[in-house]
């Protein structure tokens, strides 16, 4: 790798010499860092080489060639997971969720990101039909597998 404002003027065994233009102090150290751990990657590389030849070591194995095969399952409808006017709540008294209303389309990819207690679990529980919710539905499309 060589920074943007460096050039090479020679080359010595395993180090390359190098005229900065505009180089500072940093850039020379990051280019020496990653040299370094470029010179160590190789090290054990060669060591773990070694170690396979002579035993100590199993001979890797490559897995072979996967290919894998999705049936047509046809036209899916808008969506292929909905939540109508959910509501749920341990306690009925105190609902965690109050007439949610949203769907999840096929091309969506869905995130759910939030501090700890905000009831993610929870979305994801009603999702795979692990709670019931107390009023409202959660329609799912039947080729739906939520892992």
């Amino acid at each position: 790798m060589i920074l943007p404002d460096m050039n090479i003027i020679g080359r010595k065994s395993n180090e390359i010499v190098l005229l900065g233009t505009k180089a500072n102090f940093w850039n020379e150290k990051i280019y020496y860092k990653i040299w370094a751990w470029f010179c160590q990657a190789q090290s054990k590389e060669k060591t773990l080489g070694k170690m396979e030849k002579c035993g100590f070591t199993e001979k890797v194995i490559i897995d072979g060639v996967f290919t894998f095969k999705f049936i047509d399952v046809g036209k899916f409808p808008l969506y292929v997971l909905q939540f109508v006017e959910l509501t749920f709540g341990y306690i009925p008294e105190n609902l965690n969720f109050e007439k949610v209303d949203f769907g999840v389309d096929l091309d969506s990819q869905v995130v759910l990101v939030g501090p700890n207690g905000a009831r993610k679990n929870t979305l994801l529980n009603l999702t795979i039909k692990d709670l019931v919710p107390l009023g409202g539905m959660v329609c799912q499309h039947n080729h739906l597998h939520v892992v």
